[in-house]
């Protein structure tokens, strides 16, 4: 029946996009085909690459996604790369950025990495090809390479700006550094967005924290705090300070006992949690059992819950 069909395609005049789904099926049953076969089907696709592109592209790129929603990114590679082969220059770049990341996805790491820098030298792709590049270091756990890649990577829109920051957000804390903090601020200068402007303040305070910077730590919470817009960013802006004011030794209780019922589940936990914890540091075993009776954090996730129940535990075992 594949030799029948093959006889059909190269024997007929048929509408491209006709022809497409019978190359589409053909493609499917690559295995099955003779040398010959595949030999006239690479042609084929080859001739239909040069009249009619973008539906070449289209199929490639449904293809491929179906190979990779079913866990068969070797296939999905090794079409790309056929059909990528097919077209002219102009209309390969979006999908070799597709084929990085398939090389990310397979963790064909030295791949991925070789594709990515020199889509970068593409000047509509760089930043696509940057930020592919940074998530593929940060899956490898190479967050200083990630770190450095970022310094030069030059965000030209606030889209741009907001993808800086999802990676950021990706190091973790014990990966945090003056060149992070420094990353933070910058695009805190370069964005309207009080959001960003916010988290970027708070990032820097945390370091400062992280620094045993506790006097400029202070400083810029208290900073965050005024800009913030919401109550949620307040909160934490307060907990912050609680954090460092337990950290040099001083009270946080104040602080904390007013966010207690705080209207962001999330601030108001992580308060409970820090004052149990405080008073547990003073030996203060009851009122630290007092902080978290008939409280639960299962709604915010185990992490949060085995929080609260390790202080418990900790606590009675006292």
């Amino acid at each position: 029946q594949f030799e029948l069909l093959e006889k059909v395609i190269l024997l007929t005049q048929i509408e491209p996009v006709v022809e497409l789904q019978l190359l589409y099926f053909l493609e499917n049953h690559r295995s099955k085909l003779s040398p010959e076969a595949i030999k006239n089907l690479e042609s084929k696709q080859r001739a239909l690459a040069t009249l009619a592109p973008d539906l070449l592209i289209q199929q490639l790129l449904e293809q491929t996604s179906l190979y990779r929603s079913q866990g068969k990114t070797d296939k999905a590679i090794a079409q790309m790369e056929r059909g990528i082969a097919n077209l002219p220059k102009e209309k390969r770049l979006g999908l070799e950025l597709e084929l990085a990341d398939m090389y990310s996805e397979a963790q064909d790491w030295a791949q991925a990495e070789a594709k990515y820098r020199a889509l970068a030298e593409e000047p509509e792709l760089r930043f696509s090809a940057q930020f592919g590049l940074a998530l593929s270091l940060n899956a490898q756990e190479k967050h200083e390479k990630m770190i450095a890649l970022l310094e030069g990577i030059k965000p030209s829109s606030s889209e741009e700006i907001q993808g800086i920051q999802q990676l950021l957000e990706r190091i973790p804390e014990t990966h945090q550094s003056e060149q992070t903090q420094a990353l933070w601020k910058s695009l805190a200068q370069k964005s309207d967005d009080s959001e960003l402007k916010f988290t970027a303040l708070l990032q820097e305070a945390d370091q400062f924290l992280q620094d045993d910077k506790f006097e400029k730590a202070l400083e810029t919470y208290d900073q965050a705090e005024n800009m913030a817009l919401e109550e949620q960013q307040r909160g934490w802006a307060k907990l912050g300070k609680a954090r460092t004011l337990s950290t040099t030794e001083k009270d946080p209780s104040a602080i904390l006992l007013s966010l207690q019922e705080h209207s962001s589940p999330e601030v108001a936990v992580q308060a409970n949690i820090q004052l149990a914890q405080f008073y547990l540091e003073q030996d203060q075993i009851t009122e630290a059992l007092d902080v978290l009776e008939g409280r639960s954090a299962e709604d915010l996730g185990p992490g949060w819950d085995s929080s609260m129940e390790e202080i418990r535990v900790h606590a009675l075992g006292t």
